[in-house]
């Protein structure tokens, strides 16, 4: 077959790395099926499976099966059951639903994902909600597949309501993977943000990890850093910036928030021990307020910027390699 052709002609060369993720998922069901029994081909598979798309990628296409965010034009397949807007197509729009469905549950099968889960969901919840989903999917399965076999010709009332069951089955199935993909990300609030409002990732998630780092027992801190501060605690605000680079188009967006990023900025902030006095908003000098460290905001389609400001007597540079959470966002595209 031309997947064996394909092996055989890449040989040692065999580079999945730009491949889809979709080619991957079949290429590993036919793996598993024996379709590829040839060790050395398998060999081959596996080194090039080393450089197979990151956990960026995995996100990016859960993140597409589940949310309904870039508008109509580009609504995932369990989206459109909630109103076909090609009904003389309703045969391919159930099958793509199908699709959808089971792609999701392949990519929480990743390892890493369910070890990424941020609290407070745990990790025996996550496993009932995959299991409770891959059941589903199985149901949407089924159900297409009845619908199918009642014939193209003519909607019948019987096969109307074989659609309206897989609408109800592809509802329970988001709503399912909803619950999981809120422990993977967060929403910006992109209404708020296009009124000039702070955003609901700042309100809901940032502020909330500031004021968490600002009850650190500091004294200890300063003992194991051997830092010397003039503050008990350090004060860390949000800079009022309105700054954004979003379409208007766009009804909401999301950054990736799960407990390695998490860790990762929770890490970041801490560098406000290398403040050495407080200073003004820096969006705002005029302004009274003061703080050790400024975090100031930038959401755009394919980046959440967080700018950090304070006053060091050392450089942005030394204190760039000192901090430990910057590797930990590199494998979801970030720095």
């Amino acid at each position: 077959m031309a997947l064996t052709k394909l092996l055989d002609a890449e040989g040692d060369n065999l580079n999945l790395q730009n491949t889809s993720l979709d080619f991957l998922l079949v290429l590993a069901f036919y793996i598993h099926i024996g379709v590829v029994p040839d060790s050395l081909r398998l060999q081959r598979v596996t080194r090039a499976l080393a450089f197979a798309p990151n956990i960026a990628t995995i996100y990016t296409h859960f993140h597409r099966e589940v949310k309904d965010d870039l508008g109509k034009c580009h609504r995932g397949p369990l989206h459109r059951l909630r109103e076909p807007d090609r009904p003389l197509e309703l045969d391919r729009i159930v099958i793509e639903a199908a699709n959808s469905a089971s792609r999701s549950i392949a990519l929480l099968n990743n390892s890493e994902v369910a070890f990424r889960i941020k609290s407070p969901l745990t990790y025996q919840a996550f496993k009932a909600l995959r299991d409770e989903g891959d059941k589903n999917a199985n149901d949407i399965v089924m159900a297409v597949r009845g619908y199918l076999q009642k014939g193209h010709v003519t909607f019948s009332d019987d096969r109307d309501e074989d659609f309206m069951t897989i609408q109800k089955l592809g509802e329970l199935h988001l709503s399912i993977m909803d619950k999981i993909h809120e422990s993977l990300f967060q929403p910006i609030g992109f209404d708020f943000i296009v009124q000039g409002i702070q955003s609901t990732f700042v309100t809901n998630t940032l502020i909330p990890l500031c004021k968490e780092i600002e009850n650190e027992d500091w004294k200890s801190i300063a003992k194991e850093k051997k830092r010397q501060f003039d503050w008990d605690r350090p004060i860390i605000h949000i800079s009022k910036n309105k700054t954004y680079y979003l379409k208007e188009s766009m009804k909401e967006a999301y950054i990736i928030w799960d407990e390695d990023v998490y860790r990762a900025i929770r890490a970041i902030l801490t560098n406000v021990l290398y403040a050495d006095k407080k200073i003004n908003d820096p969006d705002r000098p005029s302004e009274k307020a003061t703080a050790h460290l400024w975090i100031k905001s930038i959401p755009s389609e394919e980046y959440f910027i967080l700018e950090l400001f304070n006053h060091s007597s050392e450089s942005a540079d030394t204190i760039q390699k000192k901090s430990k959470g910057r590797n930990l966002l590199h494998d979801i595209g970030g720095d």
